[in-house]
C-alpha cells in the first residue's frame, strides 16, 4: 500500500468530502459577507505552520501558497481552490456548481471555444492527467501540472487559472453542447455502489442537506439549465475572496509570487448577492434502523454506527491528540476485524472501523461488514460482539504497544523521505489542511510534536477516546444490499435483531501471545561467483551458483528508500486453469506465512517501514516491496519468510473464495463487470489468461490446485532480484548472499499454457445483461502485434493517443453521447503476434448505434484525412513529458528496465532510446500503422446492451 507521508494524513482519515466554517467576515474586506473563514489556520491555532510555505493575501482577498520542491525536478503543480459546491446551490441549480466546473474549459476570455485542451497538449500536459478538476459538497478544486517551471511556461499556467477563476465565457451553444456531457456522466456513475450510497446518505444525514446536494445534480435541472443561471452562479460565488491558490514545484518562490501579484490583483468579483447555506441539524436517537435491497451489489453491507451534530474546531494541539487516539483506537479495531476476517469460518468478505468528521458539523463512526445476503444476521452479530468487546474491556498493552509501533515507525518514514514526496501530493495535502481548517506542519514538526504524544498513550487513553465517540442516544443500523428481507417489515426485523443482541453477554477477548520475527534462520553466506556491469543503464548484475541473480541500480530518486522485486517462475505462461492467478495471488497475499498468520505478520513488523505484495505477471511470479535503507534487512527477511515458508492457508482460501463468490455477484450486475466476464475472453477466444472465467469454473479451484501451481515455483525457481534505490551496494551483495545465495535449487522447467489466444478477427459479439440502469459499453479492437519491435510497440501507443483524442472530440464533445470514451493499445509479452489497439465507449443504449457509427466515422477519417504533425506533437508532447518524469523514479528502473532483463537483454537497451525514440516519430510512422492494421479483416467488435432499460 502507499503511504502518505504527513500524519495530518493519517488524521484525515477521519473527514470525507471537505470542510466550510461560518465564523464570519474576512479582515480583509469586512464589509462583504463570506462562507468560510479567510484567516489561515495556523492563525486561529496554537500550531505553527510549516516554515517552507509561504501563505499570501492580495488587497481583493484573493489568497495564496507557494511551496519549493523537486519532485519531480522542473515541474510544478497549481491547485485553484474555490469554496464553492453542491451545498451552495438552490433547489432549481441542483448540478450546477459540477456543471460549471466542466465549462470552465470550454471557452474563456483567452481560449476560445476547443483551444484549451490542445493548448495543454502543445506544452506537453495531458488533459485528465495533467489538468483536471472536481467539485465536492463545499469545494471545486482545478488542477494543473507544468511539464515546466520556466517563467514563461508559469506566467501561462496563471493565465489558464485566471480564466478559470473569473474568465469563463459560458456560451449557450457550449452549455447545450455539454449538457449530453454531463448527463452522460450521470448515467456512467448510476452503479449499484453509487445508488447504495444516495440511498444511505438520506437515511443517515436526514435532516440536513446534504442528501439534496449530491454533486452530479438533478436530471430534470441539468436538462434545463441555461446560461443566465450559470453565469448568475459563476459571478455569485466564483470571486477572489472565495478563491486560494497553490503551488508547488521546482519553482522560484519570489517569481512565483510576483506572477500571481501581477494576473490576480486586478481580478474582482461581482456584486451578486448571495446567501451562505444552511446545513441543517440531525434528529437521530434511539435505535434507527434501515434497509435497502440492492440485488446488483452482488453482496450486503451490514453497519453499526452514531453520528451526532457538532460545533467546528479550529486547529490545536489538544485537538491533533484527540484525533491521534481515536486513530490509534480504530487502528486496533480494525487489526481485530482482520482477525476475524482470517478465521476459516468467518463470514465476512471485509470489514472495517471508520471514524468521519463530516464537514467538521458532524461527527460520524461506524462499524461496518460486507457478507453474503443470507448471512446479515451473523456479520451484524459479528461486528456487534467486537465493536462491544472494545466499549466494555478496552484495548490491550499489547494492541497499544503495536499501534504506536506503526505510528512511530510512520512519523520516521515520513522525515526520512520528506524530499521525495511529489509536488502534486503536498499540493492536494495543502489543500485538504486548508479546507477542513487544519495547519499544514512538515514531517519534521510532526515527529517531534507526536512522537512522545504517542510514546505516551497508554490503552485508558484509547478506551476512554472510543467511549467518547460512542457514549450517544443513537444507533444506526444498516443493512443495505442483496439481502431479501420481504415478508415483513425489515426495518422492524433489523431493530428487534439488533436490540436482542445488546442481551447477551460479551465475554473479553482472548489474550494473544507475542509474536517474533524474524523466525527463520538465515543460510550461510555465499558470495557471488561473478558479477558484471550494465554501463548503458548504470547498473551491476551479481551471478551466485544456486541460479540467484542480482540486479543492483543505487539512486537519488527517493531518499532513504529502497524498492525491490524478485522475479521467478513462469507467471500466467504456465496457467493450468483460468482464474487461478487471481486466486493464488489472493491466497498467497492473505496467508501470512506457515508460521504466522497475515495479522500476525502485521503485527511482528508493526514498528517497520517494510511492506511487500506478491503479484503474478504474464511471464513471472513476483515478490515487491520496499522500506527505508534502515530496514532493508527486515525486507530480506520477510521475503526470505514468504518464499521458503509459504503458507497457502486453508482459511486464506475459503476467504479469497467467499470474496470472489461476491465479486462474481456484483460483475454479473455491472457493465464493466460484463466486460471482463464476456467481452475480454471473446478478445482473446477464451484464452484463460484474459479476462475472468465463469463462476462455476472459478468455484471448481481447489487449494490443491493453488499448491501444485505455485509450490514448485516457490520452491525451485531461480531467483532474479533487483534492488534500486537509496543504499550501499556492500549491503544488499551481503544481505541477498546472506538470505538467498544458498537456498536449495533445482532444475525448474518452463512450461507454456494450454493455448495461445485467438484474436476473432471479423467476428462480433453482444451480450445482453440484466441492468437497472439504460447502459450500453461498446470494445472495438484491431490485431496489432506483440511487445518485442519495442519501435512499433511506442508507434502503437501513440497511435491510440491520437484516436483517443479523436474520439473526444467527436464523441464527448460533439455528440456528447459518451463522458469518457476512450483508446489504449497492449501487446502481449508472452505469446507472438498477439497485441490489441482497443476503443471503449460507455453510452446509454439508446445512443450505442450511432456511437458505433462515430467510432468508424474516427477510424475511416484516419484513413481520409491523415495525422498531420501538428496533430501528431500534440499527442507525443504530453508522452514526452511523461517520460522525462518517469525516467527519474525508482519504479521506472525497477519494474520496466532491470526486472526480468536476464531472460530479455533488449530491456536495457530500450531504455537508451526510450525519449529519442519517441520524439522521433514521425507522420509517415502514423501511416503505416493505420494502413497495416486498423482495417476491417483485423477489426473484431464486442458489445453488451443492458437487457433493463425504462
Amino acid at each position: 500500500m502507499k503511504r502518505r507521508f504527513f500524519i495530518s494524513a493519517i488524521l484525515f482519515l477521519f473527514v470525507f468530502s471537505g470542510f466550510t466554517h461560518c465564523y464570519g467576515t474576512s479582515d480583509i474586506q469586512e464589509s462583504l459577507e463570506t462562507c468560510v473563514t479567510r484567516q489561515w489556520p495556523h492563525e486561529l491555532s496554537d500550531l505553527a505552520p510549516d516554515s517552507d510555505i509561504v501563505f499570501g493575501r492580495l488587497d481583493n482577498g484573493f489568497r495564496y501558497v507557494l511551496k519549493k520542491n523537486q519532485q519531480p525536478k522542473g515541474r510544478t503543480a497549481i491547485l485553484l481552490d474555490v469554496d464553492v459546491g453542491s451545498l451552495y446551490e438552490l433547489d432549481e441549480e441542483s448540478g450546477i456548481a459540477h456543471f460549471l466546473e466542466h465549462m470552465v474549459f470550454n471557452g474563456s476570455t483567452h481560449f476560445k471555444p476547443g483551444e484549451l485542451v490542445e493548448y495543454f497538449q502543445d506544452i506537453g500536459m495531458s488533459f485528465g492527467g495533467d489538468t483536471n478538476a472536481y467539485t465536492t459538497y463545499d469545494n471545486t478544486v482545478y488542477k494543473i501540472i507544468l511539464p515546466s517551471s520556466e517563467k514563461k511556461m508559469l506566467e501561462e499556467g496563471l493565465l489558464v487559472m485566471r480564466d478559470y477563476a473569473r474568465g469563463a465565457l459560458l456560451a449557450e451553444a457550449e452549455i447545450d453542447r455539454e449538457r449530453g456531457v454531463i448527463l452522460s456522466e450521470m448515467n456512467e456513475r448510476n452503479t449499484a455502489s453509487y445508488r447504495i450510497y444516495k440511498q444511505s446518505s438520506m437515511f443517515t444525514l436526514d435532516g440536513t442537506l446534504l442528501p439534496k446536494r449530491f454533486a452530479i445534480g438533478r436530471k430534470d435541472v441539468l436538462e434545463r439549465v441555461d446560461r443566465t443561471q450559470m453565469k448568475r452562479f459563476y459571478d455569485k460565488w466564483y470571486r477572489p475572496e472565495n478563491m486560494t491558490l497553490v503551488m508547488v514545484g521546482d519553482l522560484e518562490i519570489t517569481q512565483a509570487e510576483e506572477a500571481i501579484i501581477r494576473q490576480f490583483s486586478s481580478m474582482k468579483g461581482s456584486r451578486e448577492p448571495f446567501s451562505c447555506p444552511e446545513y441543517g441539524t440531525l434528529n437521530h436517537s434511539g435505535i434507527k434502523s434501515f434497509y435497502y435491497h440492492e440485488p446488483d451489489l452482488g453482496h450486503t453491507s451490514v453497519s453499526i454506527g452514531v453520528l451526532q451534530n457538532k460545533q467546528p474546531e479550529n486547529d490545536s494541539f489538544s485537538l491533533q491528540v484527540k484525533n491521534l487516539h481515536r486513530y490509534m483506537a480504530a487502528r486496533i479495531l480494525n487489526f481485530r476485524l482482520d482477525q476475524e476476517r482470517e478465521d476459516q469460518d468467518s463470514i465476512f468478505s471485509s470489514a472495517r472501523f471508520s471514524i468521519n468528521s463530516i464537514l467538521d458539523h458532524y461527527q460520524h463512526s461506524a462499524i461496518t461488514a460486507a457478507t453474503g445476503g443470507e448471512n446479515w444476521k451473523e456479520a451484524l452479530a459479528g461486528i456487534n460482539r467486537i465493536l462491544n468487546q472494545a466499549i466494555e474491556y478496552g484495548f490491550t498493552g499489547e494492541e497499544t504497544a503495536m499501534v504506536q509501533d506503526e505510528l512511530i515507525a510512520y512519523l520516521k518514514r515520513a522525515v526520512q523521505t520528506k524530499d521525495s514526496m511529489e509536488s502534486l501530493d503536498i499540493a492536494r495535502n495543502i489543500v485538504s489542511s486548508l479546507n477542513n481548517n487544519r495547519v499544514v506542519q512538515s514531517a519534521v514538526q510532526e515527529e517531534r510534536a507526536y512522537t512522545t504524544v504517542i510514546k505516551n498513550t497508554t490503552e485508558k487513553d484509547l478506551h476512554e477516546a472510543l467511549l467518547e465517540l460512542w457514549n450517544q442516544d443513537v444507533r444506526l443500523v444498516e443493512v443495505i444490499g442483496d439481502a431479501r428481507m420481504s415478508e415483513e417489515d425489515p426495518k422492524e426485523i433489523i431493530g428487534a435483531f439488533y436490540r436482542n443482541l445488546q442481551k447477551e453477554h460479551i465475554s473479553p477477548r482472548a489474550v494473544e501471545n507475542t509474536i517474533e520475527f524474524p523466525y527463520l534462520p538465515p543460510t550461510d553466506p555465499v558470495e557471488p561467483v561473478n558479477s558484471v556491469q550494465l554501463s548503458s543503464v548504470g547498473a551491476t548484475r551479481y551471478f551466485y551458483a544456486n541460479g540467484t541473480v542480482l540486479n543492483l541500480k543505487k539512486t537519488a530518486f527517493s531518499e532513504n528508500s529502497t524498492s525491490v522485486a524478485i522475479h521467478f517462475g513462469t507467471g500466467e505462461k504456465s496457467l493450468p486453469k483460468g482464474g487461478l492467478s487471481h486466486l493464488s495471488e489472493a491466497v498467497v497475499n492473505g496467508s501470512g506465512t506457515a508460521t504466522l498468520r497475515e495479522s500476525e505478520l502485521s503485527r511482528a513488523l508493526a514498528g517497520s517501514s517494510a511492506q511487500y505484495r506478491f503479484g503474478i505477471g504474464d511471464e513471472s511470479l513476483r515478490l515487491a516491496g520496499s522500506a527505508l535503507s534502515t530496514d532493508i534487512e527486515t525486507l530480506f527477511q520477510l521475503f526470505q519468510s514468504i518464499l521458503r515458508d509459504p503458507g497457502l492457508r486453508p482459511e486464506a482460501y475459503q476467504a479469497a473464495m467467499k470474496r470472489f463468490d461476491l465479486m462474481y455477484k456484483g460483475m454479473g450486475n455491472d457493465i464493466n463487470g460484463g466486460a471482463l466476464l464476456y467481452l475480454a475472453p471473446f478478445f482473446a477466444g477464451n484464452n484463460v489468461t484474459h479476462g475472468m472465467v465463469s463462476q462455476e469454473e472459478f468455484r471448481k479451484l481447489t487449494l490443491d490446485d493453488v499448491k501444485k501451481w505455485i509450490l514448485p515455483q516457490f520452491a525451485d525457481a531461480p531467483l532474479e532480484i533487483t534492488v534500486v534505490g537509496d543504499f550501499e551496494q556492500s549491503t544488499i551483495v551481503a544481505l541477498v548472499s546472506k538470505y538467498f545465495g544458498s537456498a536449495p535449487s533445482a532444475e525448474f522447467l518452463s512450461k507454456s499454457s494450454l493455448y495461445a489466444p485467438l484474436f476473432p478477427a471479423g467476428k462480433s459479439y453482444e451480450v445482453s445483461m440484466d441492468l437497472q440502469e439504460d447502459k450500453a459499453l461498446v470494445q472495438m479492437a484491431w490485431l496489432t502485434d506483440d511487445y518485442w519491435d519495442i519501435k512499433k510497440t511506442r508507434r502503437l501507443h501513440v497511435l491510440a493517443s491520437i484516436i483517443d483524442d479523436r474520439l473526444r472530440k467527436v464523441i464527448r464533445e460533439e455528440s456528447g453521447d459518451s463522458y469518457s470514451p476512450s483508446a489504449f493499445s497492449t501487446n502481449s509479452r508472452i505469446y507472438q503476434g498477439y497485441g490489441k489497439l482497443v476503443i471503449e465507449v460507455m453510452t446509454d443504449a439508446g445512443s450505442l448505434d450511432p456511437v458505433i457509427g462515430q467510432i468508424n466515422g474516427v477510424i475511416q477519417s484516419l484513413h481520409d484525412t491523415p495525422v498531420s504533425s501538428d496533430e501528431l506533437e500534440r499527442s507525443k508532447q504530453p508522452i514526452v513529458t511523461s517520460i522525462r518524469e518517469r525516467t527519474e523514479t525508482n519504479g521506472y528502473w525497477l519494474s520496466s528496465v532491470l526486472s526480468l532483463s536476464t531472460r530479455h537483454p533488449q530491456q536495457l537497451d530500450w531504455s537508451t532510446s526510450f525519449l529519442e525514440d519517441f520524439q522521433a516519430i514521425t507522420v509517415d510512422d502514423m501511416t503505416r500503422l493505420i494502413d497495416s492494421y486498423l482495417i476491417n479483416n483485423r477489426r473484431a467488435v464486442g458489445i453488451i446492451r443492458s437487457g433493463h432499460s425504462d
